[in-house]
């Protein structure tokens, strides 16, 4: 499994990945979109 994701998979993983993703938080997704970066640490990978 790869340690970092992309932004789509990030929100992919936010929305999806057994969170409990709240809509109160529905600004998030648009957020984590814009960002320019290289990627973002996946949780699953975390020690």
């Amino acid at each position: 499994m790869r340690a970092v994701l992309t932004a789509k998979e990030a929100i992919r993983e936010m929305r999806d990945g057994g969170y409990g993703f709240h809509e109160l938080w529905q600004n998030l997704p648009a957020w984590i979109d814009g960002l320019q970066v290289d990627g973002l640490p996946n949780p699953k990978t975390a020690e």
